[in-house]
């Protein structure tokens, strides 16, 4: 049963802005209670690396580590979280978004349904938010956050890599980021960083149909920081490699140019 102590106990008053600041991170939440339902809780592991938010990306990590303890024994997590919290001493947007993912990580070691995540999270920010759960983040959000990286100097200088990343599914995309071949998420998202719009867009686009959460940190990674060119073309050439490997391997099936 989830208890979260610490927001029982805090006396501190969050301002309508901090209550604001938080429904990214349970907009978050939905995309993963929606992928660990569909595909499972290792599904999450691919999103973990472009998490950028300390606090949740060591709360699934904990989750998510088949040899960890936290699933089974959710009070270690919540110590752990409340630890870190307490360490960093955390403040105003801070300590209220601490608690909505210290609830939301709670919740997912518990298996509680889709439908309460939202309800419970919205909760936590007060009755006006409960009362309009249903704030959902939706494809015309991430349509919009695309054509701010849409504006960005530097893309449309990869042909090779867009001829072929432009022709398989989300599911192989996702197969390509494993350790065997050395390829990361990070890998992928600066590798797209030199393509162009209709290429990102459709990359984020068809991978959404696997995972929402890692396409969402995908978008959000593609807004943060400086270009590398010379970095974005090695990375698309060890993801090239790697697709005409698996393509001369039997593994990978090219399918028509998608529009």
């Amino acid at each position: 049963m989830i208890t979260n102590s610490m927001f029982l106990n805090t006396k501190e008053k969050f301002t309508d802005d901090d209550k604001k600041r938080c429904l990214p991170t349970i907009q978050k939440f939905q995309f993963i209670f929606y992928d660990a339902r569909s595909e499972g809780l290792l599904a999450l592991e691919h999103g973990i690396e472009l998490e950028k938010d300390p606090l949740l990306k060591i709360g699934l990590q904990l989750i998510v580590d088949v040899d960890g303890p936290c699933l089974d024994n959710p009070i270690y997590l919540e110590h752990i979280i409340q630890n870190l919290i307490v360490a960093e001493k955390y403040s105003g947007y801070e300590l209220l978004n601490g608690l909505v993912i210290l609830s939301g990580l709670l919740l997912l070691t518990e298996g509680a349904d889709f439908s309460l995540v939202t309800k419970y999270l919205t909760s936590i920010l007060g009755i006006e938010y409960c009362n309009r759960a249903g704030y959902y983040w939706d494809y015309t959000v991430m349509s919009k956050q695309l054509e701010r990286f849409e504006k960005q100097e530097g893309v449309g200088r990869s042909e090779k890599f867009e001829a072929i990343i432009n022709k398989l599914d989300g599911r192989t995309i996702l197969s390509l980021i494993n350790p065997c071949y050395s390829i990361s998420a990070n890998d992928l998202s600066t590798a797209l960083r030199i393509c162009s719009f209709d290429t990102v867009k459709n990359t984020v686009f068809n991978i959404v149909s696997s995972t929402g959460w890692f396409a969402y940190l995908l978008v959000e990674s593609l807004n943060i920081g400086e270009t590398d060119m010379e970095l974005s073309l090695k990375n698309q050439e060890k993801i090239i490699n790697v697709i005409n490997e698996k393509i001369n391997d039997g593994e990978i099936t090219l399918t028509k140019k998608r529009k």
